[in-house]
């Protein structure tokens, strides 16, 4: 028996609609977290650049046939031979180096890129240009910074160089360290 002019709604139609509620309850809070994020400066909006940066090394050395860090580790200079057949004298190769620089309270990482016929290329200054403009890397030690592992191996250990960059954080985070290690080709 029905009863006439009553209305309602099913099981149903009741749990699709507190699901999709729940669904909009759930877009919203992580929208209002995040935000909150952002604002507290918990983001890291320099590791993208921090990223582009370690990668521009990294790639740089992996096509290196030479390698040599100097001034504590500040700097690193790597010698990329551009022939293809590679050739056995390295008058023609290209020198590509990176160090830390101390500009202000600050450490800027700078490049400086010599063209064929060098020897080894001068020390990078605060003349050349900045590899990410306003990275804001932290120097000294224990810092950023690179290193040879195997120097000096026997025939068919490859030359290691480590990067490592330490980027400062903001008022309410902490450092973050990015590390990589990359094998040098062999001098054919």
């Amino acid at each position: 028996m029905k009863i006439r002019g009553t209305s309602g709604h099913t099981l149903l139609e009741i749990v699709i609609a507190s699901v999709l509620i729940g669904m909009i309850f759930v877009m919203i809070t992580t929208l209002y977290a995040t935000s909150l994020k952002f604002l507290r400066g918990d983001m890291a909006s320099n590791d993208l650049d921090t990223l582009l940066a370690l990668e521009t090394m990294a790639r740089n050395a992996s096509t290196s046939t030479d390698a040599v860090v100097d001034m504590g580790g500040s700097q690193l200079k790597l010698r990329i031979d551009t022939n293809n057949p590679s050739t056995a004298t390295a008058l023609d190769d290209q020198w590509v180096s990176y160090r830390f620089l101390r500009n202000g309270a600050a450490f800027e990482l700078r490049n400086r890129t010599v063209l064929p016929p060098a020897a080894a290329p001068a020390n990078v200054t605060v003349a050349d240009r900045e590899v990410v403009s306003g990275l804001p890397v932290l120097g000294g030690a224990g810092q950023s910074g690179f290193q040879l592992l195997n120097p000096s191996t026997p025939e068919g250990a490859p030359t290691v160089v480590q990067i490592m960059l330490v980027v400062s954080g903001t008022a309410n985070s902490q450092p973050r360290t990015f590390l990589t290690s990359v094998a040098l080709e062999r001098a054919k």
